[in-house]
């Protein structure tokens, strides 16, 4: 059966029958790009769950591919372009008789030049090290982790309306320097039902680093990302929110507020 390819911005993936399920390419980097995979773990046995040779679908409105990892689970993954962003919408039905308690997720293979990448872990930025990182931090994280070098910045996330309680972003280095950037959420799955996670991957230009991937983001969901037409507009204003943070340092004595009416400004509208 031929594949069918997707395209976002400058990400393309294929997907493939067999174990080698999906290939990737950017054409901003050549050879930074190795592959995407999605990556399965077993929540009651803490490990990992391989999920065996894949079977391709036969077109753009079905699954793009489908997996049978153990008897009674049954994995399809679908793919679709949003904007700049190649949207994965994962889903995992249990036709078993036991609760399934499951972590996964996208991962995308890079080969980083040595000493010339950094990651954003959804809060900080990070320098790579021999050893593995990741964050499940849930206050204020950005929903979306980045890996960038001067060349290009690839990124896996959540979609942003996605509803969850428990997220991680990981970096897994490889002994050869390689590193899987990843983004993955829990769920449980009950005998005879269906649950789905959706997430996104990307890739963009490197010049502005996080920032790039940050505007691809935005721009691919708008909606997410724009004010409701009832906020008043002096929100969007100069940045001041940590000037206004009633326990802060410039508001620690009274009058509370006085430095954000000198100064003209207001707290910053932030995501959530």
């Amino acid at each position: 059966t031929a594949a069918t390819t997707y395209q976002a911005g400058r990400l393309t993936i294929e997907p493939r029958a067999g174990d080698a399920a999906l290939t990737a390419r950017t054409d901003l980097a050549p050879g930074l790009l190795r592959g995407a995979r999605l990556t399965l773990f077993d929540g009651r046995r803490q490990a990992a769950l391989p999920l065996g040779p894949a079977r391709l679908g036969e077109g753009p409105a079905d699954a793009a591919l489908a997996w049978t990892p153990e008897p009674g689970l049954e994995v399809d993954l679908r793919l679709q372009a949003v904007g700049s962003c190649l949207l994965w919408e994962v889903r995992c039905r249990n036709r078993g008789e036991e609760s399934r308690w499951l972590e996964l997720g996208p991962a995308l293979d890079l080969q980083p030049p040595a000493g010339q990448a950094q990651w954003f872990d959804g809060w900080d930025d990070k320098a790579l090290s021999d050893a593995d990182q990741s964050s499940v931090r849930m206050a204020g994280n950005m929903p979306l982790t980045a890996l960038w070098t001067p060349d290009a910045c690839l990124a896996v996330g959540l979609e942003p309306t996605e509803l969850i309680s428990w997220f991680r972003h990981s970096v897994a280095m490889g002994a050869d320097g390689s590193v899987a950037l990843s983004c993955t959420a829990r769920c449980v799955v009950d005998p005879g039902t269906e649950e789905s996670v959706r997430f996104v991957t990307l890739a963009a230009l490197g010049e502005w680093g996080k920032l790039e991937a940050f505007d691809a983001y935005y721009a691919s969901f708008p909606e997410c990302f724009r004010a409701h037409p009832e906020v008043d507009p002096r929100a969007s204003l100069g940045s001041s929110q940590y000037r206004a943070w009633p326990t802060g340092p410039w508001n620690s004595k009274p009058p509370a507020g006085s430095p954000c009416r000198r100064l003209q400004t207001w707290p910053l509208l932030v995501w959530t």
